[in-house]
């Protein structure tokens, strides 16, 4: 299942006429390789560009995203009128060369000038298909008394990829390999041995040398001048040579 790929796509710059649109070139390289379950398949095999036409190859059968874009002309020029018309544009998927699927057009009628006449319409459906079914996209012919003649188109492309293999559904998956219980030798735990810390010695004379209690300082004095303060008490006058001075302790 995970050995497939295909995925192809058309383009042609214009189309006019109605009928199964053709496809100048592809949008990829025609020498991609394209497998379905392992086995190699010719890209031609699988996407004439001629004829239009996709078809799912041997193994191919699932559901495939097929998608068409189209820039729509829906205001051109009519010969016959020799005047320019709004012409009605309209695609539709074609399944197996003549059943087209209604339930997912493209169209467009919006435009009210050539100036302002050119539409991008897009379209994507999932679809399932069968072994050797074919798909392709269709202009559907919607000309008529005012518009007898078929709108320009331009850039069409149409694409179809496989997103799923039915033959994925019908596949046994092996089975996976037993789990085996895991076999753990026997552990026993054993402790340590203890660990004895040894005899601690008593501690020996100090070897530091003598020395004598420390002595307390006198207490500070802080020099004031009694100038500049009214609190300051000088002491008796003759009793020092020192300049007069203030403790803190004073009684």
């Amino acid at each position: 299942i995970v050995s497939s790929r295909l995925s192809v796509c058309g383009h042609t710059q214009h189309h006019i006429p109605p009928g199964t649109v053709a496809y100048d070139n592809t949008l990829q390289s025609n020498t991609k390789e394209i497998r379905i379950l392992g086995e190699t398949i010719e890209w031609e095999d699988v996407f004439d560009l001629k004829r239009g036409e996709f078809t799912v190859p041997a193994g191919g059968a699932g559901e495939y995203l097929v998608s068409a874009a189209v820039v729509m002309d829906v205001h051109s020029y009519q010969a016959k009128l020799n005047k320019d018309r709004t012409v009605m544009s309209q695609y539709r998927f074609l399944l197996n060369g003549h059943k087209e699927l209604d339930v997912a057009p493209l169209y467009s009628d919006a435009g009210k000038d050539s100036e302002a006449d050119l539409v991008q319409a897009s379209r994507s459906i999932v679809w399932q298909l069968k072994d050797g079914e074919s798909l392709a996209l269709k202009k559907i012919d919607t000309r008529h008394a005012l518009s007898p003649e078929a709108a320009l188109d331009h850039r069409i492309t149409f694409c179809v990829t496989l997103l799923h293999l039915d033959m994925a559904l019908t596949q046994v998956l092996a089975t996976p390999p037993a789990k085996s219980a895991a076999v753990l030798d026997d552990w026993k735990y054993s402790a340590p041995p203890a660990m004895i810390s040894s005899t601690i010695s008593q501690p020996g004379p100090s070897t530091h040398l003598n020395t004598e209690p420390a002595t307390m300082l006198p207490k500070a004095l802080v020099t004031h001048d009694c100038s500049l303060t009214d609190s300051c008490i000088p002491p008796p006058s003759g009793t020092t040579s020192q300049p007069e001075i203030y403790t803190s302790n004073a009684p």
